[in-house]
């Protein structure tokens, strides 16, 4: 695997991700400590997201369509986030759902719209 192809969709994608999820934890789960929800946060995300996007490139090569793996990939993230919610966290399974909900749902609708303005730019081009 050459820097380019590890940067564009294992590195690029994780540092996209925790950028968006930290901020957001850190106003939606107030019960525990900061450093305590960035760890949690960081630590799995850096398990389910070069996961996903090993699924997802295997996927594709595999033939099976983007929009399926990607319902696949997510709903499994939702679970293995929540679990590790759970466990990291203490908390309830209902505010653990909530948190991978929120979480993962606004990286993915931001990736979603960041890959779509890439590719509008690049028509333009």
């Amino acid at each position: 695997m050459n820097l380019t192809v590890l940067w564009q969709f294992i590195l690029l994608p994780l540092l996209l991700t925790q950028l968006i999820e930290l901020p957001i934890a850190l106003l939606i789960i107030k019960e525990k400590p900061h450093w305590l929800i960035i760890l949690s946060v960081i630590g799995l995300n850096f398990i389910t997201n070069p996961l996903l996007n090993l699924f997802l490139f295997l996927s594709a090569r595999s033939g099976i369509p983007l929009a399926l793996s990607l319902v696949i990939g997510e709903i499994i993230v939702f679970i293995v986030e929540m679990a590790g919610f759970k466990l990291f966290l203490e908390r309830v399974w209902s505010s653990c759902a909530k948190y991978a909900l929120v979480l993962n749902g606004a990286s993915f609708l931001i990736g979603l719209g960041l890959n779509y303005a890439h590719f509008i730019f690049k028509l333009l081009l």
